[in-house]
């Protein structure tokens, strides 16, 4: 639930010094990927418009994306990011020898078992029974209740389905902006609702 966000985000900051992995829990919330697709993010599959600044359009911005290579779904998928998720990553240090966005302890490898970080965050948040993949869930529930489809979901989140598959690529990334966009209205507190996309052949 959403009230229970603030606990979860301030026991993400508490509980870890690690800079990459309070990053790497709160990107799972702004985006709903897949905690694997998280962890093996390079730098080279990420796009980060130039930082707003004052007086600039920022809807004449190029958007921020990210490409989550060879999903679960067997395809590439690219998801556009918050305003909030690209401010995330712009403040991460990149490390010359790890291509990794979210750096672990190893050399130039990713973060290898944010597990025991995990557990320490949900006892903090009272929350544990809560586990990595549900902060996915928690995503796609938010696009739930804020009137956004099946399909609409199903897009932004890289499901592949035989029969919609189709339909997801006919949405595109306008329908999966909004989403994002929504997400991030919510976790604020703010009311969002289903932006109204044309109609596609």
């Amino acid at each position: 639930e959403r009230s229970e966000l603030p606990k979860l985000l301030v026991a993400i900051d508490r509980e870890t010094a690690d800079p990459y992995q309070r990053a790497y829990f709160r990107f799972l919330l702004y985006t709903g990927c897949r905690r694997s697709e998280a962890l093996k993010l390079k730098w080279a599959d990420v796009t980060l418009a130039p930082k707003p600044t004052d007086g600039a359009k920022v809807a004449d911005a190029q958007p921020s994306t990210v490409t989550f290579k060879d999903t679960k779904a067997g395809t590439d998928h690219s998801v556009p990011l918050s305003a909030t998720a690209a401010a995330l990553l712009r403040a991460l240090p990149r490390l010359a020898k790890n291509p990794h966005v979210f750096v672990g302890h190893v050399a130039g490898e990713p973060i290898q078992s944010p597990s025991k970080a995990w557990q320490r965050i949900r006892k903090k948040a009272g929350l544990e029974q809560l586990r990595i993949h549900d902060l996915r869930r928690t995503f796609g529930y938010w696009l739930g209740d804020a009137g956004f489809t099946s399909k609409q979901i199903g897009s932004t989140l890289g499901h592949k389905s035989d029969i919609t598959s189709r339909v997801y690529m006919a949405l595109g990334d306008q329908s999966k902006r909004a989403a994002v966009d929504a997400v991030e209205k919510m976790m604020a507190g703010k009311t969002a609702t289903v932006a109204k996309l044309p109609a596609t052949a």
